[in-house]
């Protein structure tokens, strides 16, 4: 494999680009071990040993730490690593590597946003969210389908009434009005919406 060009990232870290598409970044003193030139070639044997002892036991320790701050979906991880320029096989081997002590666990994951949102924001707002963490649609269909119907969006909206301190009763059409649409925005449909007011 041909060395195509190496780019300075400051702090002694260089991103090296292959002739193949291939990037991957190391310190400095790994590029003077194994002699990393641009113009000259790398051995596939070189460059499996630079994965094996360089590459993967950072993205592992990278993805764990990535975890420690929060909890994660497996496309959001995959994401996060990609971005610190590690190739993608190794990308993959690391996340294998942290599922298997059920770290990454992108259903559980969706369990707990909706357990904790369900009763504050409508289908479409929670929906949102969980597509924003990376979590397939497959997934979302699943879990959203257990937890969330449509007494959960009525939930929801008493919440909101209660934070707001709206009551029904005592509040004048127009303050209603904007209170309808204001729920409308929010993605409450008109069916719990209108039930809650009639009720």
């Amino acid at each position: 494999m041909k060395i195509d060009k190496i780019t300075d990232l400051g702090g002694a870290r260089y991103k090296i680009f292959l002739e193949n598409g291939t990037t991957f970044i190391l310190y400095k003193k790994e590029i003077e071990k194994w002699k990393i030139i641009p113009g000259e070639e790398l051995s596939e044997e070189d460059f499996a040993e630079i994965k094996e002892n360089i590459l993967l036991k950072r993205a592992k320790k990278r993805g764990l730490y990535l975890l420690e701050k929060y909890s994660r979906s497996e496309s959001n991880l995959t994401d996060k690593l990609r971005e610190g320029g590690y190739p993608d096989d190794v990308i993959e081997q690391a996340v294998v590597y942290i599922k298997s002590f059920g770290y990454l666990d992108d259903e559980k994951l969706a369990r707990n946003i909706v357990e904790s949102r369900m009763y504050q924001k409508s289908y479409r707002e929670v929906v949102a969210l969980l597509k924003s963490k990376g979590i397939e649609q497959e997934t979302i269909h699943q879990v959203m389908e257990t937890y969330y119907d449509e007494d959960g969006e009525k939930e929801a909206i008493k919440h909101l009434m209660n934070k707001k301190r709206i009551e029904l009763e005592s509040i004048t059409v127009n303050e209603k009005n904007k209170f309808f649409q204001y729920l409308a925005r929010k993605g409450f449909s008109y069916d719990s919406i209108q039930s809650i007011f009639r009720n």
